[in-house]
């Protein structure tokens, strides 16, 4: 078992899904974002979610509306959503019911201060 939470993004095949869930890692991820080059499409996601047990399923989007998110989200049966570095507050209050991962994108010399200030508006909306 791994001492630390770990998250393993953009899996595309059930060999990966399998091999990641067999260390424990606490999530899976699968793009569903149409501009990620690693986009998984739903059904395929749905179908490796039911290959693998004993960890999250995170749906990682990027620009879709919370309506389209929403409808991913429960054709697949996602556990977890992981919502883009453009994605705003608002979004977070439309996703209500779903736990949330804000994903960001730390600029270079960022310190833990500017992270913080950078994460503020969705404090209470994800974690």
């Amino acid at each position: 078992m791994l001492k630390t939470k770990v998250k393993a993004g953009a899996i595309t095949n059930l060999t990966d899904a399998r091999y990641f869930a067999a260390w424990e890692v606490h999530w899976l991820g699968f793009a569903l974002d149409p501009a990620d080059e690693a986009q998984l499409d739903p059904a395929t996601a749905r179908a490796i979610r039911e290959w693998v047990d004993g960890v999250e399923i995170v749906g990682e989007f990027g620009l879709q509306s919370p309506a389209e998110i929403r409808s991913i989200a429960e054709a697949v049966g996602l556990d977890t959503l992981q919502l883009g570095p453009f994605a705003p507050p608002a979004d977070c209050e439309a996703l209500d019911g779903y736990r949330l991962i804000k994903e960001i994108v730390p600029e270079p010399g960022s310190d833990l201060a500017g992270l913080r200030a950078q994460l503020a508006p969705f404090a209470g909306k994800v974690g």
